[in-house]
């Protein structure tokens, strides 16, 4: 994202800004940066080439650790998710191969029946 800003004496942000006004230093952050340069622009500094330096321990705003937060159980959700829908189809696996098994078992029985049914016919 683009921003302009002033700069203090020792090259730290004074006052950023959207929209560039007389004075201004025009910079470029990182998306996932510029929250911590918005409320923490203190912490921050410009190089003489214009690049911005964003501490890496800076607090990280709290709306963007609940983002985090939310986007890693969002992925175990999904994981979660992906582990039950194999279970499911493995179950549907499982429960076809009974129902063939039930189905030849019910076979044999009506052969079975039929068997016994003419070897008593015959008897008589």
């Amino acid at each position: 994202m683009i921003r302009y800003v002033t700069l203090t004496a020792n090259k730290t942000i004074d006052k950023i800004s959207n929209n560039e006004f007389d004075g201004a230093t025009k910079i470029f952050v990182d998306s996932d940066k510029e929250a911590t340069l918005i409320y923490s622009p203190y912490l921050c500094w410009v190089d003489d080439n214009g690049v911005v330096h964003i501490p890496n321990d800076s607090p990280v705003p709290a709306f963007q650790k609940q983002i985090a937060d939310l986007q890693t159980k969002l992925t175990d959700s999904q994981n979660e998710s992906q582990r039950l829908i194999k279970q499911l189809n493995q179950s549907n696996s499982d429960n076809d191969n009974l129902k063939k098994q039930v189905d030849s078992l019910s076979q044999g029985q009506m052969q079975l029946l039929s068997q016994i049914a003419q070897l008593k016919g015959g008897t008589k």
